[in-house]
């Protein structure tokens, strides 16, 4: 909230964009606002309308940091927990991730993300995941109340999805408008109908996150304030 105090927010702000997802927590009040860039977003609570809508975009990110999945598990049910950490994962280039101590207490979290991966895309969908492909690391291990917990690397080596042109409250699962292929570090995003290119993303070019995607989500007050 004090990043316009700092010279490096002023000078990086056109080079990224951070965008946030507020979880709210009764023991931890909100920081007194100093100020804020116009690249760091803070939307609005992860609910499950805003999470499908969102998965249903043709958005993809550079890199996502998941280390709340149990809170997030919470505001997305009843969507599997496989099937959510699947779409977090096929959503960005990378993703730092730490999982719940439970309902995978029956295998490792490396073994959940890698089942995520395989079981959950639907080659036949019309809309969402066809098929995903990942690289899991285990960067850390911690303790966290009654279990042990592991900061997890994920990078999204392969993915193809339909997503939307634009955001849409409700998704119907019968329509997407763009077919996104993602491998070798390069994005590449095709219209359904005509099989024309629309847009290929490389490394550099990332993330592909539209404003309309943004906006239908929502941000909050002060963040609409800072920008209108």
């Amino acid at each position: 909230h004090d990043a316009m105090e700092y010279p490096f927010a002023k000078e990086r702000f056109r080079n990224w964009l951070q965008l946030m997802s507020f979880l709210p927590q009764d023991s931890l009040a909100m920081p007194e606002r100093k100020g804020a860039t116009p690249n760091q977003v803070l939307l609005g609570t992860p609910i499950l309308h805003r999470l499908r809508s969102w998965f249903a975009t043709s958005t993809f990110v550079d890199v996502q940091l998941a280390l709340r999945f149990d809170e997030a598990a919470t505001y997305a049910t009843p969507i599997d927990p496989l099937e959510l950490m699947a779409k977090i994962v096929s959503m960005g280039r990378v993703t730092y991730l730490v999982l719940s101590c439970t309902p995978f207490s029956d295998m490792t979290d490396i073994d959940a993300v890698k089942k995520a991966a395989e079981s959950i895309p639907d080659p036949k969908a019309p809309l969402g995941v066809h098929r995903l492909e990942v690289k899991v690391e285990s960067l850390a291990v911690f303790k966290y109340k009654t279990c042990t917990k592991e900061l997890l690397k994920v990078t999204n080596l392969a993915m193809d999805k339909t997503g939307r042109a634009k955001w849409c409250y409700y998704p119907s699962p019968h329509f997407g408008w763009f077919s996104m292929k993602y491998a070798g570090n390069e994005l590449k995003v095709t219209d359904r109908s005509t099989g024309q290119l629309v847009d290929t993303k490389h490394e550099s070019g990332l993330p592909y996150v539209p404003m309309s995607e943004i906006l239908g989500w929502g941000v909050v007050r002060d963040t609409r304030e800072f920008w209108f």
